[in-house]
């Protein structure tokens, strides 16, 4: 808990953790545990783990403009070999369990962002906070979850196999510990890399990224455990 002297400069007057007042000193040492700063745990990528088998009608996640709610639609998608094959307009998104090791993957697709040879990735994934990956191609998905294994978490855009730009949140996956100016620096290059492969309309793709796992908000959602019908309460893929 942060008391602050007001709402605008955000001077911090006291701090509190565990009921018990942070008294700073020149020579606090604040501890770096070694549970938050390695906290993605992925299970090794076995091959054709991002494969999504074809049936008539697929279930599709429609992003809405200026809203966190999902529409459903089914759809007939683009396959090869009886697997989906992603397209810039209808994206392959995937959902990996980050905490346990357990190689979980839920994989669904995804419409209303436009990526061209390329993914992003994030472990900012409310409230599981599992690690997201969309994109249009396998190859760069999955380079985007080395990546983020790599920084113990955060943000990332990869095309071609490269990384374009990275911001490590090393704290649980969710915070940087890097200098603010810093931050806001690979924020805005994360932003600029993006829109380098890819169009959103509504705003941080990001933002909307973490929210896509998010199985309580109607009306369809991509979890580690597959793509949930969040109204029916029931998994449909």
């Amino acid at each position: 808990m942060v008391l602050f002297d007001n709402l605008t400069d955000f001077n911090a007057l006291m701090v509190f953790s565990n009921g018990i007042q942070f008294q700073p000193h020149p020579d606090t040492l604040l501890k770096r545990d070694p549970r938050i700063y390695n906290s993605v745990h992925l299970a090794p990528r076995k091959p054709g783990i991002l494969d999504l088998p074809v049936h008539e009608d697929m279930p599709v996640v429609n992003l809405v403009p200026g809203e966190l709610i999902t529409n459903l639609t089914y759809e007939t998608v683009p396959q090869q070999d009886g697997k989906f094959v992603a397209t810039p307009d209808l994206l392959k998104a995937a959902v990996f369990e980050r905490h346990m090791s357990s190689g979980r993957v839920g994989v669904g697709i995804l419409k209303g962002m436009h990526l061209a040879n390329g993914a992003i990735a994030s472990t900012v994934g409310h409230d599981s906070h599992n690690l997201i990956v969309v994109g249009d191609n396998d190859g760069d998905m999955l380079a985007a979850v080395d990546a983020l294994e790599a920084s113990s978490g955060g943000f990332v855009v990869v095309s071609r196999g490269k990384v374009l730009a990275q911001l490590p949140m090393p704290i649980a996956g969710l915070m940087s510990d890097l200098p603010l100016q810093e931050i806001i620096s690979r924020q805005e290059a994360l932003l600029t890399a993006f829109r380098s492969i890819g169009e959103y309309a509504d705003g941080d793709p990001f933002v909307t990224l973490s929210f896509i796992a998010l199985p309580v908000i109607p009306h369809v959602r991509i979890t580690d455990m597959g793509v949930f019908h969040v109204t029916k309460m029931q998994f449909i893929q």
